[in-house]
C-alpha cells in the first residue's frame, strides 16, 4: 500500500510493507529518488533504489569466510547485506496529509537471524523542500542490544557528472579488503569539494566529525541547485555506477561486519530507547 504525503510544494511516496520504503521524494515536481533498474512495489526483493532504512547492519558480514554469518553467545546466525527491514511491513500508527508514523516490532523471522527483541519507530514529516525521518530504536527484551542502522538513499543525477561537487567534513576515510566486507586500514581523505566526474569516491567509507554540523553533506548539482542531507550517524558510505543515474550518500552509524568486530557496535540496554534524525531537502 502506497501512502503519499503532499504539501505545496513537496510530495513523498511510502511503502509500510517494504521496510516503510520512500520510493520517491519530489520537490516542486522534481524527483530526487533515483531507481536505476526500475521500481515494482511487487517484485521488491532487494535494496536497489529510492530512501530505504537499513537495520540491524549496514554493509557486509562476514567470519572466518563466510559470507553473511556473525557470532553471538557461541551461535552464528547470517544476515544478508544491509540487514533485513527491507522485507518487514510496518504497522501504521497515524498518518495526515503530510505527516506518517509507523512502527515495526521483532517477529518470528527476524529472530531467527537477529535473537533481539525490538521495537522501530519512524516518523515521517514532509517539509516545505524535503523530508524528516524521526527514529527510535527501543530494546523490548532483558539483555543489551546491538545494532548499526544507516540510510541507504539513491539520489538522481545525470550520467554526465561534469560540473557536480559533494562536500562533507571527513576526519578519516577507511579502506576496504577485495570483498568490501572488513575496513583494513586508513587512507588520505577526499579533496574537499570532490568532483563527481571523478571515479575516485565510489565505495568510500569516511568518519565525520563528532558535532552536529560536521554531519552535513552537500550535493551541488550542475544546474546549481543544491541537495542537503544530515543525520546523527557518524559514517558516510558513497556509491555509485558511471553507467546509471544515481549516486548514493550513505549514513551510517557503523562500518561493515561490526557484529564481528564489536568496533563502533550501538548498544542499547534492557528496557532503553535511543533516537536519531535523518533529513534531506533541495535548495
Amino acid at each position: 500500500m502506497k501512502i503519499t504525503l503532499a504539501n505545496d510544494s513537496a510530495c513523498a511516496e511510502i511503502y509500510p510493507e517494504l521496510g516503510a520504503l520512500c520510493a520517491s521524494l519530489k520537490i516542486k515536481d522534481r524527483e530526487l529518488l533515483a531507481w536505476p533498474s526500475g521500481f515494482d512495489p511487487e517484485n521488491y526483493k532487494k535494496i536497489s533504489g529510492g530512501l530505504p532504512l537499513l537495520f540491524p547492519i549496514t554493509g557486509r558480514l562476514s567470519r572466518q569466510g563466510e559470507m553473511g554469518k556473525y557470532l553471538h553467545q557461541g551461535n552464528l546466525f547470517e544476515l544478508g547485506i544491509h540487514g533485513f527491514l527491507h522485507t518487514q511491513t510496518f504497522e501504521i500508527l497515524s498518518q495526515d496529509s503530510q505527516s506518517l508514523s509507523l512502527k515495526l516490532k521483532n517477529n518470528l523471522d527476524t529472530f531467527k537471524n537477529y535473537p533481539f527483541e525490538f521495537e522501530i519507530i519512524l516518523n515521517f514529516k514532509l517539509l516545505k523542500n524535503g523530508l524528516e525521518i524521526n527514529q527510535i530504536y527501543k530494546n523490548l527484551g532483558v539483555n543489551p542490544m546491538p545494532f548499526y542502522a544507516g540510510f541507504h538513499p539513491y539520489f538522481y543525477i545525470s550520467r554526465d557528472r561534469s560540473g557536480a561537487k559533494l562536500n562533507f567534513k571527513a576526519i578519516k576515510s577507511f579502506q576496504y579488503n577485495e570483498l568490501l566486507t572488513e575496513v583494513i586500514g586508513e587512507q588520505a581523505c577526499l579533496d574537499m569539494p570532490i568532483d563527481l566526474a571523478n571515479p575516485s569516491y565510489n565505495e568510500r567509507l569516511s568518519l565525520l566529525g563528532s558535532d552536529p554540523k560536521d554531519k552535513t553533506v552537500r550535493l551541488k548539482f550542475k544546474d546549481g541547485s543544491e541537495l542537503i542531507q544530515a543525520s546523527d550517524f557518524e559514517y558516510l558510505q558513497l556509491y555509485t555506477d558511471f553507467q546509471k543515474e544515481f549516486i548514493c550518500l550513505e549514513p551510517w552509524m557503523s562500518h561493515p561486519n561490526s557484529f564481528n568486530s564489536l568496533l563502533a557496535v550501538k548498544i542499547i540496554q534492557a528496557g532503553e530507547s535511543w533516537k536519531s534524525r535523518y533529513w534531506v531537502v533541495l535548495d
